[in-house]
């Protein structure tokens, strides 16, 4: 579970929406700058309430309620024996020339990703779109039949994928949703000024909760002295946390159902935990110097750490683990760790500004062979993210890794996004 990084989103947003772009003249270019900027403030306000509790479990009340997928989130893979080599996967469907955008895993089999026929050309006629899924962890793919006026020719808009698990994926366009709830075997689409219950479960938590403005519909940036905590799944009403949600929070759920609100005042940061669906809340001590609350998948474990920023460019070195009710001093991270995701067992996964990757356990720091690669200019640091079946994913532009396996017994995926 990790702190949601402003800039981190964004250029994983860039990474997809890039290949999209074609100057087709002054005025057009004009407009979708116009629109560009009005997709960044929408991230905005989508940084604000993202979280990194699992998305496969959603189950919705209302018009676009949409049921559950029809198998369950499956485990990861266990066809892959892990052997200290690295496996290098293409993303394309058999036969595919276009070049394809950065693919979206959601777990270790299942994935989406789309192609444009004017990716890195200076063109201004047409370009067509291919929407292509995998169901063997990328080892396969195919092409997705989508609605013709999102597929093309003629678009100008950024087409982003929010994938919410195997079988439901949501697709913005424009002013438009589609959302497919069978695979893609199927799309139903939603005008953009009224987004579908499916886009908010983009950006809430497992049990559907989220914080945004009063009267917001959840995907705007926020634009009030104060926000709320609601749950767009129902379930009955929430108690706020004893905490002020201004800025600087975030809105962590663990595998165990706790519900975690973490807030920061100046140099201090304090931390809230609901166990019963945000009926009641307990507060926990405020430590000074702590930046970041993370949450192991499974919710056991429970982490501060700090962020001694550099360049802009945030350098975690102290850690404090949760026991009881009491925050103790952890390891000492090494000295250029970037990013920091929290695994179960005690493990802590890490990215390092000088390059690589690795795991920190009982205070010691094992760097991952198969990351060796990874390198950082100090403008796009790769960075850990863990999918709802356990999975690791390392955003490391131009290149998506997957850690399938547990603990740190896993196997590295490459899969190559230019």
């Amino acid at each position: 579970m990790r702190e949601i990084n402003l800039d981190k989103l964004f250029a994983e947003f860039e990474a997809t929406a890039a290949p999209t772009f074609r100057p087709p003249g002054v005025a057009d270019v004009q407009h979708r700058v116009r629109r560009r900027r009005g997709w960044r403030h929408l991230l905005a306000g989508w940084v604000a309430l993202l979280v990194a509790g699992p998305v496969g479990a959603y189950v919705l009340s209302g018009a676009d309620a949409m049921p559950p997928p029809p198998n369950p989130m499956p485990s990861p893979s266990t066809t892959l024996v892990p052997d200290g080599t690295l496996i290098d996967r293409r993303v394309g469907a058999p036969g595919a020339t276009a070049a394809h955008v950065q693919p979206r895993f959601v777990d270790a089999r299942h994935g989406w990703s789309y192609s444009d026929t004017c990716f890195g050309r200076d063109l201004t006629g047409d370009c067509e779109r291919a929407v292509i899924r995998t169901t063997d962890g990328g080892a396969t793919w195919r092409e997705v039949t989508v609605p013709p006026s999102v597929a093309g020719p003629g678009s100008f808009d950024y087409l982003e994928l929010l994938p919410l698990d195997a079988h439901r994926l949501v697709m913005r366009d424009g002013n438009r949703y589609f959302v497919t709830t069978d695979g893609g075997a199927t799309f139903t689409e939603y005008p953009g000024e009224g987004p579908p219950t499916a886009a908010l479960l983009f950006v809430a938590t497992s049990g559907g909760f989220l914080i945004h403005c009063p009267g917001g519909n959840g995907l705007q940036p926020p634009a009030c002295p104060r926000q709320q905590l609601t749950r767009v799944t129902g379930g009955g009403g929430v108690s706020q946390p004893p905490v002020v949600l201004a800025k600087n929070y975030q809105l962590v759920e663990g595998g165990d159902g706790r519900l975690w609100v973490g807030v920061r005042e100046g140099k201090k940061l304090t931390v809230v935990v609901s166990g019963d669906g945000a009926k009641t809340w307990r507060e926990l001590p405020p430590v000074t110097g702590a930046a970041s609350l993370l949450v192991s998948p499974d919710g056991a474990d429970v982490w501060l750490v700090d962020s001694q920023s550099e360049d802009a460019v945030p350098n975690p070195t102290r850690t404090w683990r949760l026991v009881g009710d009491t925050w103790r001093k952890g390891a000492r991270l090494p000295g250029d760790t970037y990013s920091v995701e929290a695994g179960n067992d005690g493990l802590l996964w890490l990215t390092r500004t000088k390059g690589g990757g690795g795991y920190v356990v009982d205070g010691r720091y094992t760097p991952v062979p198969e990351l060796d690669g990874l390198w950082s200019d100090r403008k796009d640091v790769p960075y850990f993210r863990t999918l709802p079946d356990g999975t690791l994913k390392l955003y490391s532009p131009p290149a998506i890794y997957l850690g399938v396996g547990s603990a740190t017994d896993r196997t590295w995926i490459r899969f190559r996004t230019q």
